[in-house]
């Protein structure tokens, strides 16, 4: 019997999917080098080809001719390349050609998969801009480019998400509790799972469950009861190593609250026997190079594409001996924006831009003490306090009210993959002995959705009650070790006179019910 046109092309499209996963074999993407030529690493182009140019010839990478020019350096792009800005094509097409000019030097060019160029992979164009259609010749040529046989489909399947470098891990996003597993693995897993997710969304096209078009990593709208098929292609595209956990996705290691975040990082570390991890995915709020949890993490995405992110071009150099700096287009270098310097620039800004809030005099005292015991703690939920003659001042944010992100159905992202930043205002609002955290005194900074606790005045009371919850919080390892650690004496000299000695016994009580919560691990 002869087939109808219909079976044809319904057993076609299921032969390019199995085809699909059957080109991304398990293999192993060379991700792991031991060197002692320097390192430079950059981030998130997004399109930013002429500012990615100018910074490359300003550090001495390319000449004005674009051609290698670094000797045996290890140049690394973090992932990004895509999406955003007009010239991701140029982007792609000086980091394929410098790949081959700098091994013939005696140096390296890698280039990580980011979030953006796996969604081009899947399909995903919602951030392609017009002038990159246009480059490639528009849809069906973006399309094509990227398909398991396009010149960019293909570059970018042998391309890793993962690299360790010396002591130093390099990833997109960020390393998760789920990317304590060899460099090898972590690339191997990424790409299977995207085969996998790539086939299970051909296999619904094929069975009429999407639209040809429709991109491998979402779920197609439909009514009714979901088939199995779409089911299984759903929770693959949530799964790890592709889901918000995983090395394209994960934000906690430059979001988080560090408290929280301190085990992850340290546990990752500890597997990789490495001293650092540098990513991209998230610009830091100054636009520049920054620190945190003490030289663990190295944020790079600096906004390179202006237009969209406001910020400019940078690059991290790492010399042979582990020594940190941070290069401009202009070939000068200056130092890592730390977290102590950040601290000092707030310390500037409160002494020149703060509110006054009128209070009593055991309300203010209060208030500065919450503050105190926060900023000790290494909590950063209350605004920076101090006394004043009319009450407290404090420096002056722009804040949004819980009760007003209610009203207007905001969405607020918890980026820890373990607990929330909830739980740590569970654990200072215990330890104040606040009971009427509510609407109008918790608040969120506009910049970055830090929680901010408001209203302090009424806090340390001699109770050792402690607040309900629906659910017992959970104290993540380094929070509890902060606890753990604080006794009279100490609290008595961050205190001084502003809390009486019943108060400040009160504050150990509670702290000591706290340590009876269930911990995160």
């Amino acid at each position: 019997m002869k087939a109808s046109s219909h079976t044809k092309k319904l057993w076609g499209q299921r032969l390019r999917a199995v085809l699909l996963g059957l080109l991304i074999p398990v293999m192993t993407w060379p991700a792991t080098y031991q060197t002692q030529a320097p390192v430079v690493v950059f981030g998130d182009v997004h399109g930013a080809y002429t500012a990615m140019r100018e910074l490359l010839q300003g550090i001495g990478i390319i000449d004005a001719n674009e051609q290698w020019i670094a000797g045996d350096t290890h140049l690394v792009s973090i992932g990004d390349l895509l999406d955003r800005g007009p010239d991701s094509k140029l982007a792609m097409d000086m980091l394929m050609r410098l790949q081959g000019e700098a091994r013939a030097a005696g140096g390296q060019v890698h280039v990580l998969i980011g979030n953006h160029e796996l969604m081009n992979l899947g399909g995903d164009v919602r951030d392609v801009s017009a002038a990159e259609f246009e480059a490639l010749g528009g849809v069906e040529g973006h399309r094509a480019a990227f398909a398991v046989d396009g010149k960019y489909g293909q570059w970018l399947r042998t391309l890793p998400v993962a690299l360790k470098i010396n002591d130093t891990l390099f990833g997109h996003a960020g390393f998760s509790r789920t990317s304590q597993a060899p460099i090898e693995v972590l690339n191997n897993r990424f790409w299977q799972a995207f085969a996998h997710v790539a086939s299970l969304g051909e296999q619904a096209k094929a069975a009429g469950l999407a639209a040809a078009d429709h991109t491998v990593l979402g779920l197609p709208e439909i009514d009714g009861d979901i088939p199995d098929a779409l089911e299984a292609w759903h929770a693959a595209t949530l799964a790890e190593p592709l889901g918000e956990t995983g090395l394209a996705w994960y934000r906690g290691n430059t979001s988080c609250h560090g408290l929280i975040e301190s085990s992850v990082v340290d546990g990752v570390l500890e597997f990789h026997q490495a001293v650092r991890i540098v990513v991209g995915h998230t610009p830091t709020p100054s636009r520049r190079i920054e620190s945190r949890l003490g030289d663990r993490v190295l944020a790079i995405d600096t906004g390179m594409f202006n237009p969209v992110y406001k910020g400019s071009a940078f690059a991290l150099r790492i010399d042979p001996a582990g020594a940190l700096s941070v290069l401009t287009p202009q070939g000068d270098e200056i130092a890592v924006l730390s977290e102590e310097v950040r601290q000092s620039q707030r310390e500037e800004k409160f002494a020149e831009s703060f509110q006054r809030l009128p209070m009593k005099t055991r309300a203010a005292q209060k208030a500065t003490a919450a503050y105190l015991l926060s900023d000790y703690l290494e909590f950063d939920l209350v605004p920076m306090t101090a006394l004043d003659e009319d009450g407290v001042r404090q420096l002056e944010e722009r804040l949004l009210l819980e009760r007003t992100r209610q009203e207007r159905q905001l969405y607020r992202p918890n980026y820890c993959d373990q607990a929330s930043d909830y739980d740590l205002l569970a654990a200072f609002d215990s330890l104040l002995g606040k009971t009427d955290r509510n609407l109008d005194n918790l608040a969120y900074s506009r910049r970055d959705w830090t929680i901010r606790a408001l209203e302090n005045g009424n806090a340390f009371p001699t109770s050792s009650r402690l607040p309900t919850y629906a659910h017992t919080p959970k104290l993540a390892p380094a929070l509890r070790d902060k606890l753990g650690a604080l006794d009279e004496a100490t609290l008595a000299e961050l205190f001084g006179s502003l809390l009486k000695p019943r108060e400040v016994r009160a504050v150990l009580k509670r702290r000591d019910k706290i340590l009876r919560w269930e911990s995160s691990g």
